[in-house]
């Protein structure tokens, strides 16, 4: 119930996104007051029979909505590398390409972490030529917003000591749930390491939220500049761009969730909203690494 400033009571029912679920809510009415309220969720899932009459009326408007989306609006002249296993354990040139986007058109920002989880695109090569919405779509299916966070050199040394602990090596004494998951491994723009498989992990007891071990895998970290590449420095504070979701804590990102708001700023550009304007204003590109992202076994 939302309560307005004379005292009367909205009732604001919300059953999720994507059409994932759908609610009913039952409301006792006696003399004009709601006595009783009885909500029920039902979850929208692929084995459920579809209703015919319904397939029928949205079938002409899916068909238009696809047909609009598949609508070139630039091209690639290499493939994109968005397969799952090479976007959560290295750089690829699709991680490259959309974290330079962010940094480049995002004003003021010095480095760009986004998690691998937030691109997707079929856990395939898309080959080059023609790139559709639709496409994108398929790259981007959550609706991330940028925000841009002030962090010192110290809490990004930290941030990528987790997103390197998504390289699960044999032996390394740091239980699956105690890490980041796979999803959480960082692609980056402005930023050149190496991530050494050898070394601890960072890792953190699941229940208790500890610390158990800081991780000492991330090497030779720099900065990139205009004059090239510099070592970060720990104490500097720099404008770093990441998703929503990770800025919230999400893949295990507390040390992002525990700074303060007032070091944080929602920049409300959506991320797939930016690469398909980089797409329009640049096409062709021509995306490749360029070896920002080391990892030594």
């Amino acid at each position: 119930m939302v309560t307005s400033g004379d005292g009367t009571e909205t009732m604001i029912v919300h059953a999720g996104k994507y059409g994932e679920e759908m609610d009913t809510v039952d409301l006792t009415i006696i003399d004009g007051v709601v006595t009783e309220t009885v909500i029920e969720r039902y979850t929208i899932s692929e084995d459920m029979a579809d209703d015919k009459a319904i397939t029928a009326f949205v079938s002409p408007y899916y068909t238009k909505y696809t047909e609009s989306l598949s609508e070139g609006i630039g091209y690639t002249t290499v493939p994109l590398d968005v397969r799952k296993q090479t976007l959560r354990t290295e750089e690829t040139n699709a991680g490259d390409w959309v974290t330079d986007t962010v940094r480049r058109t995002v004003p003021g920002v010095d480095m760009v972490l986004i998690n691998a989880g937030s691109i997707r695109g079929g856990d395939r090569i898309i080959p080059a030529g023609e790139l559709s919405y639709l496409t994108l779509n398929e790259m981007f299916p959550y609706e991330n917003m940028i925000v841009t966070v002030q962090m010192t050199g110290r809490e990004i040394t930290e941030t990528l000591e987790w997103s390197a602990s998504a390289l699960s090596v044999s032996g390394d004494g740091c239980p699956g749930a105690d890490r980041v998951p796979s999803g959480g491994f960082m692609q980056v723009s402005g930023l050149q390491f190496a991530v050494n498989t050898t070394a601890d992990t960072r890792c953190i007891d699941a229940e208790t939220g500890k610390i158990t071990a800081a991780g000492e895998r991330i090497e030779n970290l720099s900065v990139v500049t205009a004059a090239g590449p510099v070592p970060i420095d720990r104490e500097q504070t720099y404008t770093v761009a990441v998703t929503d979701y990770i800025s919230n804590g999400g893949d295990g990102y507390t040390i992002l969730e525990r700074i303060p708001d007032d070091r944080k700023f929602n920049t409300e550009m959506n991320l797939i909203d930016l690469v398909a304007d980089e797409i329009e204003k640049q096409s062709p590109v021509s995306p490749k690494t360029d070896g920002r992202i080391r990892v030594v076994e």
